[in-house]
């Protein structure tokens, strides 16, 4: 009878087994096959047909064994063993290292390096016990960490560099807040965020301020100090897009306040796969899935202040949280940039941008001369065709809605001579109805004669 996987066998008719008391510490690892034999003659556990009663006395005897390795309990006519780990292993000096297989069973040694498949790395506890360095019974020599300081600017720019170096494409970034990080810290670093989103062809989602200059109403959104103008100094307007209030959500059963740049993150991913880029993310298709409340309820006249100002509100209605509001930075009235004011705009020409930089990679190093002006016509109109055909622009033929130029008269003897060729691209947006405009009027009716 081994241990984990009792078996009885019974070599002659009536013949009686009791099986010794499960030890506390067995001699030899369990991997290796410990058995336990009955005593000659007796037969107090009775016969084999109380299997079951038996092996639940069995699982008793060890579970009442409190400096035993291991628990039991019975599952239909099995024993099963497991070790008492995970914070049940009190009194254990059992530690994930071995000197040896010479050294199994003794001086606390469990694990057979032979097997490295027995190594239970369960019994591996992280950080301090009881306040003390150098954690549970299965290790040795650990220490207290440390949650460090919240980044710094210089922190923020080594990771552009390093994404810059690393990562291949991206379009969307968020920078959360971390543990202690001040609205000050932070206004620091939008700029030389946008401004590597500018050069990577990405966008910005930049979060209001959220500590002792919170935006508590819309005044204080379009005040003139510490308000949204503030919030625009040293960003690149056009690749960023701001959201306010802030959203209230569960967090460890508790409700808690959220800045809104994550979920608007993956809002913005979520009308992307469903109706592409061309759509602004926002509307009531566009509700915030797993929000529970907003920290400020506007009405329409709170909309109507702060959309103005390029910042875009989260709303609650009948069905549910919605973002309601589709504005860059830039987007604020008679700030004399029409081109990006919204954020589906913004984000379309960023993509069309980067997606022809890569299709038309096969031009590099081939003759600049008419042969390939035709292929690179032809490689970017089928683009751009695609996009129309899926209703990204405006207009209700190709040529109303895009065009694509790329001949002697874009790249002239001088571009080639400098080893450029130059691709003129073109193509009509759709911008996104804000207002929808009612007007309802009464006729008379005319008598009959």
């Amino acid at each position: 009878m081994r241990s984990g996987d009792w078996r009885l066998t019974d070599p002659g008719a009536g013949a009686q087994y009791q099986a010794t008391p499960f030890p506390a510490a067995p001699a030899q690892p369990l991997h290796v096959g410990t058995s336990f034999v009955p005593a000659a003659g007796d037969t107090a556990l009775g016969s084999l047909l109380n299997v079951r009663q038996h092996l639940g006395t069995l699982a008793a005897s060890i579970a009442n064994n409190s400096s035993n390795r291991f628990a039991a309990g019975v599952q239909a006519l099995r024993l099963a063993i497991t070790p008492r780990f995970e914070g049940s292993d009190a009194g254990v000096d059992s530690r994930l290292t071995s000197t040896g297989a010479a050294n199994i069973g003794t001086a606390g040694e469990l694990f057979d390096p032979a097997a490295p498949g027995a190594y239970n790395v369960r019994a591996y506890t992280v950080g301090q016990t009881g306040g003390v360095s150098g954690a549970g019974p299965f290790q040795g020599g650990s220490a207290g960490g440390s949650n460090g300081n919240f980044p710094q600017l210089a922190d923020y720019q080594a990771a552009f560099t390093v994404i810059d170096r690393e990562v291949d494409i991206f379009n969307l970034m968020v920078l959360p807040r971390a543990l202690g990080q001040s609205d000050n810290n932070r206004a620091q670093i939008w700029g030389p965020a946008s401004a590597f989103c500018q050069q990577r062809r990405a966008f910005l989602i930049v979060d209001a301020p959220s500590d002792n200059n919170a935006w508590a109403d819309v005044n204080e959104v379009t005040a003139t100090s510490q308000g949204i103008a503030d919030m625009r100094i040293g960003v690149s307007t056009d690749h960023a897009a701001i959201y306010w209030p802030r959203l209230r959500v569960v967090v460890d059963r508790a409700e808690r306040s959220i800045d809104p740049s994550g979920t608007e993150a993956g809002l913005y991913a979520r009308i992307d796969v469903s109706r592409g880029v061309w759509k602004a993310p926002a509307g009531l298709e566009a509700n915030l899935l797993g929000v529970r409340g907003v920290e400020h309820r506007m009405t329409d006249a709170d909309n109507g202040t702060i959309n103005p100002q390029a910042v875009n509100a989260i709303r609650q209605f009948p069905n549910g949280i919605v973002s309601w509001g589709a504005r860059t930075m830039v987007g604020f009235d008679n700030s004399g940039n029409d081109d990006f004011k919204y954020i589906p705009v913004r984000r379309l020409t960023l993509m069309i941008e980067e997606s022809l930089y890569r299709g038309l990679g096969f031009a590099v190093f081939e003759p600049n001369d008419e042969p390939l002006w035709a292929q690179i016509r032809l490689a970017a109109g089928s683009f751009m065709n695609g996009l129309f055909r899926q209703g990204a622009f405006k207009g209700s033929k190709a040529s109303d809605a895009y065009f694509v130029k790329c001949d002697a008269e874009t790249t002239t003897q001088n571009d080639i001579d400098l080893g450029i060729v130059n691709v003129v691209v073109g193509f009509a947006p759709l911008k996104p109805a804000e207002f929808v405009i009612v007007v309802v009027r009464q006729i008379a009716g005319q008598a009959q004669t």
